[in-house]
Order: structure tokens, then C-alpha cells, then sequence
């Protein structure tokens, strides 16, 4: 309470030198103070002690107002979240990196349903595992958020027609984080990490979702052609013919998006689950929390390396880890 307390007369100090008091400072007198705290007093502060003279600041025009001698306090929040003075920077850091090792064991143990060993293991029950790491990979070597990777539609990629391309550069638009457009550079060993799942799995679920599709029909947008080299598609839509350029469909229309083959409806969504539906964010928090129990599960017997406390960072000295937003334990972020 002590600091609090020389918080608040330096504050009186500060305002009284200009002919005011507590109830007639207004918002810049605030930020001046603030601004002279930060740069220009005889003993400058960093942004953590300001952060305890903004709490202190606070704490006493809430008395203030509580007494009726202010109506308001004299600044503006800038955001639901930012409703003080303080710097808004966190200090409390609750995300970690992981270390290579601990991701080859989340990505490859945790997702991939191997032994921890590299073995196969007898007695996984997990879903779709190659599905799982390739999108695991995908998000640490692109740095795209899970809203931007697990609604990739199959053109973005090249992946048509059997082939697959070494690298893609993908264009993100109305799915990329803020809406802010910006391209993507997806290195080989991410795509090549997708043809197992591409070969093996995704096959078995389109054959397995045709049913399901087809009862659907008339609710997805049903794509018969591509065009300007996959940017854009052409196909029915509530019973209208319309074109969308790929970079901007967000992903309620990612999610329906289906391709007429001659042979059956293919979701064009890359990363599909039951149903040939394009998985919701709770479907991989899903799987994401089965992969961390399973890491658990498998380090108590004293095999594996040691498990991250909380989570992944999104920069470390061996990996970036961007798989943050695919694996969150703690939900640090």
C-alpha cells in the first residue's frame, strides 16, 4: 500500500503544478504523467513499474467514483480488455517452446500413434493419424494459424488430379488471421508428409462420406470446374451458378465446398473427418487433447523426453512452433 500511496502523490504533486487537481484532470493530463514517469523524471520507470502506478491510479479514481467525487475516470478504454492505464504487456509468460524432441515425440507419439520408440504400436485406437501429423508438420513449417491451415481447400495447394507439387505458395485471404491477405510458402517436407494421409486415408473417408454427401446436396456448394488455374471456382450454390475466387471464400463456404468427379462428390477442404466434412475448430481441440494424453500417458512409464509444462511458443532456437495453435494443452493461447 505503500507504493500505491507514493503512486498517488506524485500524481497530486504532478497535477497540482498545473493548477488542477484529481477531479478536474482530464485524459492528456493522465498520459502526460504517464509520458514523464516513463521519459523525462529525474528517476525514469519501465513499463513494469508504470504498470504498478496504473494499478494504483485505478484503484484510486474507483474510490473516487465510488464517493461521488469523480463521474468518470478521466481516460478512455481502448478495448473490452484494455480498460486501465497499463501497458497491456504480459509478463506472466504462459507459453513455452518445445525443443525438438519434444515435438518429434508430440507430432510422431502424441498425433501419429507411434511407439515411443519409432515403433509401431499394437495397441493405438486413435483416428486418422497420418491426417493428424501432416497437419501437425504443416502448421510448424508454414507459421499459419489453425483458422488459416485446417481450412486449406486442395487447389490452394496443387493437390488436383493426382498430383502433388514439392512446395505451393498459398494465397490466404478472408480465413487468414484479422482478414489481413498475405502468401504462404509451404516447404517440401510438408507436403510431402501429406501423402500418406493423401494415398491412405482421405480416400477411405470420401468413399466412406458418399452417402452422406449425396443427402446433402443441396445444402453444399457443389464446384464443376475450376478456373484462372485453380484461383477460382465455378458451381452451384442454393441453385444459382456463381464464381468465387478461392482467396476469398471464408469458411462456412470452405466447409461445404465439394468437387463433382464423374465418380462422386470430393470435398475440396485438404484436411476432412466423418461425414467428408471439413473439421471444426472442437474437432481438432479434440484431437489435440487425445494427442496430449497420450504423451502423457506414454511418459509415465519413463520413456520419451520430458513434456513441455504448458505449451508451445511460437519461436524457439530449434523449431518454430507454430504448432502452438494445433497443440495447446494448457490453452496458453
Amino acid at each position: 500500500m505503500r507504493g500505491y500511496a507514493y503512486t498517488a502523490l506524485m500524481l497530486l504533486r504532478f497535477l497540482q503544478a498545473r493548477g488542477l487537481d484529481l477531479a478536474s484532470a482530464s485524459e492528456v493530463d493522465i498520459q502526460d504523467f504517464r509520458r514523464w514517469r516513463l521519459d523525462e523524471a529525474e528517476q525514469t520507470v519501465g513499463e513494469a513499474a508504470w504498470d504498478r502506478d496504473a494499478a494504483a491510479i485505478g484503484c484510486l479514481y474507483g474510490f473516487l467514483l465510488r464517493q461521488g467525487v469523480v463521474e468518470r475516470r478521466p481516460w478512455r478504454a481502448t478495448t473490452r480488455r484494455q480498460r486501465t492505464l497499463a501497458s497491456g504487456t504480459r509478463r506472466d509468460l504462459r507459453v513455452r517452446h518445445m525443443e525438438l524432441e519434444q515435438y518429434l515425440y508430440c507430432r510422431d507419439v502424441g498425433f501419429g500413434g507411434l511407439a515411443p520408440d519409432g515403433g509401431l504400436d499394437q495397441g493405438f485406437r486413435g483416428w486418422r493419424p497420418h491426417r493428424n501429423r501432416a497437419a501437425c508438420e504443416l502448421a510448424l513449417l508454414t507459421g499459419m494459424r489453425i483458422q488459416e491451415w485446417s481450412t486449406l481447400l486442395l487447389p490452394e495447394l496443387g493437390l488436383l488430379d493426382g498430383r502433388r507439387p514439392r512446395t505451393a505458395d498459398v494465397e490466404l485471404g478472408a480465413c487468414a488471421k484479422a482478414g489481413h491477405h498475405r502468401s504462404v510458402y509451404v516447404p517440401g517436407d510438408a507436403m510431402e508428409l501429406l501423402d500418406p494421409y493423401l494415398l491412405l486415408e482421405r480416400p477411405e473417408i470420401v468413399a466412406k462420406a458418399q452417402g452422406t454427401l449425396r443427402r446433402d446436396h443441396r445444402d453444399l456448394f457443389v464446384i464443376t470446374r475450376l478456373e484462372a488455374d485453380g484461383a477460382k471456382v465455378c458451381g452451384v450454390l442454393e441453385g444459382r451458378t456463381v464464381t468465387r475466387p478461392i482467396r476469398g471464400m471464408d469458411s462456412r463456404l470452405r466447409r461445404i465446398a465439394v468437387r463433382e468427379t464423374g465418380d462422386g462428390l470430393d470435398p475440396l477442404a485438404v484436411f476432412i473427418g466423418a461425414g467428408g466434412r471439413m473439421l471444426t475448430a472442437s474437432g481438432w481441440d479434440r484431437v489435440r487433447w487425445a494427442a496430449w494424453e497420450r504423451m502423457k500417458a506414454a511418459a509415465t512409464g519413463g520413456v520419451g523426453p520430458e513434456l513441455p509444462v504448458l505449451g508451445i511458443s511460437r519461436s524457439a532456437s530449434h523449431v518454430r512452433a507454430a504448432a502452438a495453435d494445433l497443440f495447446d494443452p494448457a490453452g496458453a493461447r
